[in-house]
């Protein structure tokens, strides 16, 4: 019989890396040499790491679409995230990411639930006991409609995506914050 998993599902920006550099410009996460992490991130994925949930990040991506990142570049991007994410003790299980711009008519870019879904088939993910932690609306709806728990951050755009509309079944300052609701509720 197949073990079934429980998992957190991950925004990236705003989430784990930060919008912002320290200096107040925009980041948008383009060099694998100059990452920023979100204050607490690499803490709460620790910790969740330990607990023994899968992490999973779930993306939109549009940058590739509009021509100002590569899919190349993005995967370095991706491949560094995770060396550091590994070297503070945590480890990513799976990055699925959308390429679109949210005028495209796909059906992987969130909110549709499916690259949440695909990831729930591909490792055995019961996303009845899973989370989606997000930063925007766009991630707590991706979440609801996969059949998730959701917590929105205050950190990146703390809600405000301009888009959709959604309720988060929590709210918390950050991942780290995130993390033990995450193991205080389940």
């Amino acid at each position: 019989m197949q073990q079934i998993n429980k998992a957190v599902f991950l925004d990236r920006d705003g989430v784990i890396f930060a919008n912002e550099y320290p200096d107040g410009t925009t980041n948008y996460n383009q060099d694998p040499d100059n990452l920023v992490f979100e204050k607490g991130a690499l803490e709460g994925l620790k910790l969740l790491h330990e607990a023994g949930w899968l992490l999973v990040v779930i993306t939109n991506q549009g940058g590739i679409e509009a021509g100002y990142i590569s899919a190349e570049l993005l995967n370095r991007v991706h491949e560094r995230m995770m060396e550091t994410i590994t070297h503070a003790g945590a480890e990513i299980t799976d990055i699925r990411y959308c390429p679109h711009l949210h005028t495209s008519d796909c059906s992987c870019r969130k909110p549709l639930p499916y690259m949440i879904q695909k990831a729930a088939e591909t490792h055995s993910i019961d996303l009845a006991s899973s989370w989606m932690i997000g930063d925007m609306t766009v991630d707590i709806l991706a979440g609801q409609r996969a059949g998730c728990s959701t917590v929105l951050l205050r950190t990146g755009f703390g809600g405000e995506d301009g888009y959709y509309e959604a309720e988060p079944d929590y709210t918390a300052e950050n991942l780290l914050e995130a993390a033990k609701l995450v193991e205080k509720k389940s």
